[in-house]
């Protein structure tokens, strides 16, 4: 199984567990779940919640960026169901928190050239491949 795949199903999961623990399992999930925090993993988590709300329309999911230290913030303030942080939790914040890794993501630094060779092989690949965009056009 793909690592997207393991990590689609992992928040998945994570927010049916959620939901699910404010009734029986055997109603239909319903609910408000706010997440906040780290704008690194805001994209992902947006492209779940809106998934998720398609898959179980009486959901609704809001997921709101600000970095990790909103991340780490906004669950103990109330301010958020969830927090997303794209950091190790430092010893004085885990007696608070409890951490749940969904992803692990990695930066390589390239040189220029090498950048724009990948953007114009991306270029040229997607613009033959159905429902996909070059880069910067969506």
């Amino acid at each position: 199984m793909g690592r997207a795949i393991r990590t689609a199903l992992s928040v998945f999961w994570f927010l049916g567990v959620f939901l699910s623990t404010t009734g029986s399992f055997a109603d239909p999930l319903n609910g408000h779940v706010i997440l906040a925090g780290s704008s690194t993993i805001q994209p992902v988590a947006e492209a779940f919640g809106l998934a998720f709300e398609k898959q179980y329309p009486v959901v609704r999911i809001d997921v709101h960026g600000g970095g990790s230290s909103v991340g780490i913030i906004a669950p103990q303030t109330g301010l958020a169901d969830v927090g997303m942080v794209s950091r190790p939790l430092r010893h004085n914040e885990t007696p608070h928190l409890t951490s749940t890794t969904f992803a692990l993501d990695g930066i390589a630094p390239l040189p220029m050239r090498a950048t724009q060779s990948m953007i114009s092989v991306h270029s040229r690949s997607s613009t033959s491949t159905p429902g996909l965009s070059p880069i910067g056009t969506g």
